[in-house]
């Protein structure tokens, strides 16, 4: 089995994506994000082989199944939780818009639907496996060779596999995707929606609780036994994965992306990011803004 063990001569996902557009591992194992929450730029293209696993986008929650396959849109928070004591065997493909762009944008604006806000899941069939694994095996042959022409073709591999994903979702786009969760999970995903929509204010667990109407203590030990964080380390993880967002693509004063981020006081933030990345909000924007060439002007208007 071959495997893209690094990003090259970029020492990140993003950076890797804002120079050469795609990344792709095909039976890739070991822990997504170094097991943490985390996001990416572009969009994620998810195939799991093997194992036993919670995968959190967003809001869901979904309990795999080999063959399920989940497209998370750019920026969305995500993290895998695998079962320890099983294999954990899954594909991945990474890749920004201006990868296809080839490809004519009445063809590209339908497929590019398939990655809703919190993620669309779509289970292969063992028979339709053989075709999708092909796919994401043949773009990372491509990318490893590099050869002539090696930029085209792992595009059109992947535009193929959207295509073939767009045409097998039809015309549910809209419908609910059946999910056969816990009642545990259940009210995680509602705990999700509440963090993801408010974790710029203080969010009192007393407050989760009565929204959800379940006990404040089981409440919290749902959420720990689900994702792997307590509620408030979820949050702060949360806020920094943001911040990190925003001081990629804003020249927005540090004080202010805190103030964004729901940390008004500018030291108290500095000095949680710098625990969460290891480096400053400034040093961490000026490494990732120097490499990239990035004027801030992609998210300016966000914020």
């Amino acid at each position: 089995m071959i495997l893209l063990k690094s990003y090259g001569k970029y020492s990140s996902l993003d950076l890797h994506l804002q120079h050469k557009g795609i990344f792709a591992q095909y039976q890739k194992k070991g822990i997504d994000g170094n097991g943490k929450l985390h996001q990416h730029l572009g969009y994620e293209i998810y195939l799991f082989h093997e194992g036993k696993t919670t995968f959190i986008v967003g809001d869901h929650v979904y309990s795999l199944q080999s063959g399920d396959m989940i497209f998370i849109p750019g920026q969305i928070p995500h993290i895998s939780r695998p079962d320890p004591d099983s294999p954990y065997i899954r594909s991945v493909v990474h890749f920004m818009d201006t990868h296809i762009d080839i490809f004519p944008y009445k063809l590209l604006e339908p497929v590019l639907k398939l990655f809703p806000q919190n993620g669309l899941l779509i289970h292969w069939s063992l028979s339709e496996r053989c075709e999708i694994e092909k796919l994401v095996s043949g773009m990372e042959a491509e990318l490893r060779k590099n050869g002539f022409a090696a930029e085209t073709m792992t595009a059109a591999l992947l535009f193929e596999l959207l295509v073939i994903a767009y045409r097998k979702v039809g015309d549910s786009f809209n419908q609910t995707v059946y999910k056969q969760l816990t009642q545990r999970e259940l009210y995680v995903e509602q705990i999700l929606s509440i963090i993801n929509r408010s974790y710029k204010e203080d969010i009192d667990l007393d407050y989760l609780s009565n929204c959800i109407n379940i006990n404040k203590h089981y409440m919290c030990h749902c959420f720990k036994d689900v994702t792997g964080y307590t509620i408030s380390a979820y949050i702060q993880h949360k806020r920094m994965e943001e911040a990190k967002k925003l001081l990629q693509f804003s020249l927005k004063p540090v004080s202010y992306i805190g103030q964004c981020v729901g940390i008004g006081n500018v030291s108290h933030f500095s000095r949680r990011f710098k625990e969460y990345s290891g480096m400053t909000p400034s040093a961490y924007r000026k490494k990732y803004q120097a490499i990239s060439g990035k004027n801030g002007s992609t998210l300016e208007k966000l914020i």
